[in-house]
């Protein structure tokens, strides 16, 4: 087995937020969208809760193709959160607006070897 690539924050870069934005656009899905701590953070249509292996599976493979890029999480929306209350459509969301709120892109800070802990790796290299 190869390396492990690490990953680390980055710059998030245009064509790779619009990549993902264009996605869960097609999806006829109107998902929202806050940035939280450089995350961008996805809510399902209305108060409900994520179902990534059912109704929004589509949207796990939008995430799933910038995953190696940009730093996109998903989450309920099945309680009252102020979070909620501030996110916006992804339909409504640019590459401006991300950068503007915080979003961070993903880029590789290094590697190492499969089943070798993090700390032991810092020390080997």
């Amino acid at each position: 087995a190869g390396n492990i690539t690490i990953m680390g924050r980055g710059d998030l870069h245009q064509d790779t937020a619009d990549q993902f934005l264009g996605c869960p656009n097609a999806t006829g899905m109107v998902y929202r969208l806050f940035v939280e701590e450089g995350n961008t953070m996805v809510l399902p249509p209305e108060n409900q809760t994520t179902d990534l292996f059912g109704t929004d599976g589509p949207l796990l493979e939008c995430m799933m193709q910038v995953s190696s890029a940009m730093a996109v999480l998903s989450m309920d929306a099945d309680e009252p959160d102020e979070r909620l209350a501030s996110s916006v459509g992804v339909d409504l969301v640019t590459y401006t607006w991300l950068l503007d709120q915080g979003a961070r892109g993903l880029c590789a800070i290094g590697t190492k070897a499969p089943g070798v802990l993090p700390e032991m790796a810092a020390l080997d290299g």
